[in-house]
C-alpha cells in the first residue's frame, strides 16, 4: 500500500457567489473522494449570501479545506486567489453547482504518474446535452488516444472547459485567467497547452455539470457575451501569430473571430479595433469572399459573413481532426446548422464567390453521411437542397435574413 505522504498533493480550486443551495454537497463530494491527500481552495467571492459562511463551517470540520473571503471580482479572479495559494503538485478546478464522482481525483492522479502526463482530460455529462449519453462535447470513447491527437483537439478550442482536465501544477506558473470577461477558459487554453509535453484521456464519465447558478456571471453581462467570445478568440489569434507551434490555428482562429465579429459588427463596428489595427487587418485581409460582404452596416451583409465565417471554421476543425482520426460528427452538425442558412440568403444576394459556394454544398454534402444526427427540421432542408425548387431557398433565405443572426 502507498504511503499517503509519498503520495502527490492534490489542488481542488472551487470559487463560489451566489452558491448557498450547492456548495454544501460540493464541498462535500470533494472531501469525500478516495484520493484522500487534496487541499480543498474555496474562494468566497463576495457572495451576498450564506455561501461563505457554509463553507467556514465546513473548514472547521475539516483541515484541509481553506477558505478566502474577497470582494465580488468574478470567477477568474477567484481562479487566481487559488492558484497563488495552491501547494499542490496538481491542480483542478471545479465549479460550486458541480459534481464530482467519487474516484475522480485518484483515477486522473494515478493515471498521469503512471504515464507522467501533464494534463488529463476526461467525459463529462451535462444536464442540457441532448446528445449521446448526455455527455457535453467531446465524447472520449478510448485511454489510447496519442497525446498530439488530444493537443490538437483542444488547441481548436472545442473543449476549454478548465474544470474538465487535471493539471500538473508547473503548467500554471506563468499563466492566470482574465478578469472582468466572459470565454475565461478560452483565453488560457492555449497558453496551458503550450507547456504541456504529455496529455492522456480517459473514456470515463467523472464530472456532472449542472447549470444551477447561471446568475453567477450577470455582473459580466454588461457587454454582449459574443463580444467577449471575440476577445477570447482574438488572443488566440495573437498567439498564433507570435508563436510558430500555433501557426497551423492561425486561420481557424480568424474564422472564429470574424464570426463573432459579425454579429457584433452595427453596435460596435471598427472601434472595437481601436488601438488593434494589425489584428484588423489580419482579420480582413485576403478575406476569401466577395469585397461586397467585407463589414459594413448593413445587416444582411453581417448575417451572410457570420455563417461563412462558421462554415469555414468548422470545415478547417473537421480537416485537422479527421487527420487525427478522431470523430467530428458535433463540428459537421454546426458546420451544417450554419451552410444552409448560407446558401438560401446567397440565393437572393448573389454575392459569394464561385469557391465560396462549393464550399457551402460540400459542406452540405459532407453532412449527409452524418445524417442520422441531424434533426427533422436539418433533414428536411437537406432534402429540399437537394431535390427542392429554387424559391424555396429564396423563402428561407429571407426567412433568415428576418431572423438575422440567432445563434
Amino acid at each position: 500500500m502507498v504511503e499517503i505522504n509519498s503520495m502527490p498533493l492534490v489542488s481542488v480550486i472551487l470559487p463560489v457567489y451566489l452558491g448557498e443551495d450547492y456548495i454544501k454537497e460540493t464541498i462535500r463530494c470533494i472531501l469525500s473522494q478516495t484520493y484522500t491527500k487534496i487541499e480543498l481552495l474555496v474562494i468566497d467571492d463576495g457572495s451576498p449570501d450564506k455561501s461563505g459562511a457554509i463553507a467556514d463551517q465546513a473548514a472547521s470540520l475539516d483541515a484541509r479545506l481553506t477558505v478566502f473571503h474577497q470582494p465580488h471580482r468574478g470567477v477568474s479572479a477567484a481562479r487566481n486567489v487559488g492558484l497563488e495559494h495552491a501547494r499542490g503538485d496538481y491542480i483542478c478546478f471545479i465549479d460550486c453547482d458541480d459534481h464530482v464522482y467519487g474516484d475522480m481525483i485518484r483515477m486522473m492522479v494515478m493515471a498521469m504518474e503512471k504515464k507522467h502526463a501533464d494534463m488529463s482530460i476526461f467525459n463529462v455529462f451535462d444536464e442540457n446535452e441532448r446528445g449521446l449519453g448526455g455527455l457535453l462535447g467531446w465524447h472520449i470513447k478510448s485511454r489510447d488516444i496519442p497525446s498530439d491527437m488530444i493537443k490538437a483537439r483542444l488547441f481548436l478550442g472545442l473543449d476549454p472547459q478548465v474544470w474538465r482536465k487535471v493539471y500538473r501544477a508547473h503548467l500554471w506558473e506563468n499563466v492566470r485567467f482574465p478578469e472582468d470577461v466572459l470565454y475565461e477558459d478560452l483565453y488560457v487554453n492555449s497558453e496551458v497547452l503550450l507547456n504541456a509535453k504529455k496529455l492522456i484521456a480517459t473514456d470515463q464519465v467523472l464530472y456532472d455539470n449542472n447549470h444551477y447558478n447561471e446568475k453567477s456571471v450577470s455582473a459580466l453581462e454588461k457587454e454582449p457575451r459574443i463580444l467577449h467570445e471575440l476577445k477570447a478568440w482574438m488572443h488566440n489569434l495573437n498567439l498564433a501569430r507570435k508563436i510558430p507551434v500555433l501557426s497551423a490555428y492561425r486561420e481557424y482562429y480568424r474564422w472564429q473571430a470574424l464570426r463573432c465579429w459579425a454579429k457584433c459588427n452595427g453596435t460596435l463596428g471598427e472601434d472595437m479595433f481601436q488601438g488593434n489595427s494589425a489584428i484588423y487587418d489580419v482579420l480582413f485581409t485576403a478575406l476569401p469572399l466577395a469585397d461586397a460582404i467585407r463589414p459594413a452596416p448593413q445587416s444582411d451583409r453581417n448575417t451572410l459573413l457570420y455563417y461563412m465565417a462558421e462554415v469555414e471554421a468548422m470545415t478547417l476543425a473537421i480537416t485537422m481532426l479527421k487527420q487525427c482520426g478522431l470523430e467530428c460528427h458535433h463540428e459537421v452538425r454546426d458546420m451544417f446548422q450554419a451552410a444552409v442558412p448560407a446558401l438560401c440568403i446567397d440565393s437572393i444576394m448573389h454575392i459569394l464567390r464561385p469557391a465560396s459556394r462549393e464550399l457551402l454544398l460540400c459542406a452540405i454534402e459532407e453532412a449527409r453521411r452524418y445524417k442520422r444526427r441531424l434533426n427533422f427540421g436539418q433533414r428536411f432542408m437537406m432534402a429540399m437542397i437537394g431535390k427542392g425548387p429554387k424559391d424555396v431557398l429564396e423563402l428561407k433565405g429571407r426567412q433568415y435574413l428576418k431572423r438575422g443572426i440567432s445563434k
